[in-house]
């Protein structure tokens, strides 16, 4: 079952069950393109410990984001990042440094590391993609 919840909120939020045994998922589709807002609200559902299963789809200005151990200086034209506005920041994982802008999309899954399934995670990936008019395939 799918409900769609509009708030006024930067936020989409949708419910629906996935998983084998009917576990509610929560997907919350960003409206923000903030890099900032969209690794702070990150963060906030992390820091919630949910019981279920979230999905959350977002989109950010361009940016370069940077992986714990990176040095910007080495890693990163600064000047040429300013003089054209894009953001620089340092994610909490680690890797390499990945650029983002509105051509690309970002999803994160948020669930209890018991629970963790990449059959389940691409089921839901394409399930929400679906619901946004995205054929997605898992190949």
């Amino acid at each position: 079952m799918l409900k769609l919840h509009t708030r006024r909120s930067p936020l989409k939020l949708r419910f629906f069950s996935t998983t084998p045994n009917k576990t509610p998922v929560t997907i919350y589709r960003g409206d923000k393109t903030s890099v900032f807002f969209n690794l702070a609200f990150e963060e906030f559902l992390l820091e919630q410990k949910p019981e279920n299963p979230i999905l959350f789809l977002w989109r950010n200005d361009p940016t370069i984001n940077i992986g714990r151990h990176q040095n910007p200086w080495k890693e990163c034209r600064l000047n040429v990042m300013e003089s054209e506005g894009c953001s620089l920041v340092r994610r909490y994982s680690g890797g390499g440094a990945i650029f983002q802008d509105l051509g690309q999309s970002t999803f994160t899954f948020i669930n209890k590391a018991s629970d963790a399934s990449w059959d389940r995670n691409f089921n839901i990936l394409e399930k929400a993609l679906g619901g946004l008019g995205i054929n997605a395939k898992r190949k």
